[in-house]
């Protein structure tokens, strides 16, 4: 009972995501919506008497790192009509996207949600993002080495160029095939950062609520502190709260010096489907930032056993049919690959690497 969407179920298709979640999609997820023909190849239907009343969006996307790209599928604007629950059409399009995460060969799919609806699923709570609070007291007291001014990107499109080149040159990013539309998803504004000589020194991206910055990426040697201070004062903020990815090291760090109450959380639901490519490229990731100890060891995964070994900064993970020295579901192996929330093992040596495969995902890449 399941199709795919067609050009000529869009504007139904439209109006009736809009009517379940009561929100205008076409301005809260625009990369998603506002061309007829990526909305609809990324939709599956099912429609009683000729009209449609369940939709579910698998949306693909790509984690890049130095190691290898990750392949990914997004779930989102997981709908049924309230007239029809009950029939298990939310059941078999969650299936059918694990069809066509397989289809598309992913590594990984994700989606945002109450952990109660999806973990049925095999989606689990994984990831994590780091949260930093710039106080008040700091930005009336910071005095600024330099001061930046930030135009909207819609105001300032020939900085595309340069922002594009920033958001490349980090070595952990989701690919983007169209930076400004997929940096105004989920309401959020897009800002270029310019020095004092109007050359672009970095990009910022503002959530619904000003004082929330979901995305800060800054040239090489531009001061995080001015940059911020300079924002907070520009809009009339008196604080600011600023969101990271894990491969964010750098500014992390740097945040860590003035920033109050840094906290950690997991910014999704994830699931695993090729658990060998997601180690190796991750975990190879990690092991040129980190200081993890070198070893080896068998992780048995739902009966598919890999040696996962750690040495000269490389990770790799190979099938194998020696005896397992840890043995995990795959829900449980996704949390305890992915992220710091995950109860310890009972491994010394996985303990030490974990989270391995430290998964991470800025708001406006969600679907």
């Amino acid at each position: 009972m399941i199709e795919k969407a067609a050009l000529s179920d869009y504007h139904e298709l439209l109006s009736f995501e809009n009517r379940v979640f009561h929100v205008p999609f076409l301005r809260k997820v625009p990369k998603l919506y506002r061309d007829p023909a990526v909305c609809t190849e990324s939709h599956r239907i099912v429609k009683e008497n000729g009209k449609i009343v369940a939709a579910i969006a698998a949306w693909p996307g790509e984690l890049q790192t130095p190691d290898g790209t990750l392949h990914a599928v997004g779930i989102g604007s997981v709908a049924v009509d309230p007239g029809c629950r009950g029939k298990g059409y939310m059941r078999d399009m969650m299936l059918c996207c694990d069809e066509i995460a397989k289809a598309q060969n992913a590594d990984v799919g994700y989606l945002s949600g109450y952990r109660q609806r999806y973990d049925h699923y095999g989606y689990v709570p994984g990831g994590v993002r780091h949260t930093f609070e710039v106080s008040d007291y700091f930005v009336a007291r910071h005095k600024s080495a330099k001061r930046y001014r930030f135009l909207p990107f819609r105001k300032d499109p020939g900085a595309l160029p340069d922002l594009l080149s920033l958001h490349s040159a980090q070595d952990y990013r989701w690919a983007r095939d169209d930076f400004f539309l997929i940096a105004s998803s989920w309401y959020c504004h897009g800002w270029t950062v310019r020095d004092e000589a109007g050359a672009v020194a970095g990009y910022l991206i503002n959530e619904r609520w000003r004082r929330e910055i979901g995305e800060l990426v800054l040239g090489e040697g531009v001061c995080a502190a001015d940059v911020l201070v300079s924002f907070a004062r520009d809009r009339h903020l008196r604080s600011l709260r600023v969101t990271l990815t894990a491969g964010q090291i750098g500014l992390q760090r740097e945040l860590l010096q003035f920033a109050e109450h840094p906290t950690m959380e997991a910014p999704a639901m994830f699931k695993i489907f090729n658990f060998s490519h997601t180690i190796e490229t991750l975990g190879a990731w990690k092991a040129q930032h980190c200081a993890l100890p070198e070893g080896s060891l068998v992780l048995d995964i739902d009966g598919e056993k890999l040696r996962v070994t750690v040495k000269d900064n490389c990770c790799t993970a190979a099938p194998t049919a020696d005896k397992a020295d840890l043995t995990l579901t795959k829900e449980a192996a996704t949390m305890a690959l992915t992220s710091p929330f995950a109860a310890p093992t009972a491994n010394a040596l996985f303990n030490a690497w974990a989270p391995l495969c430290p998964l991470s995902i800025p708001h406006v890449d969600s679907v």
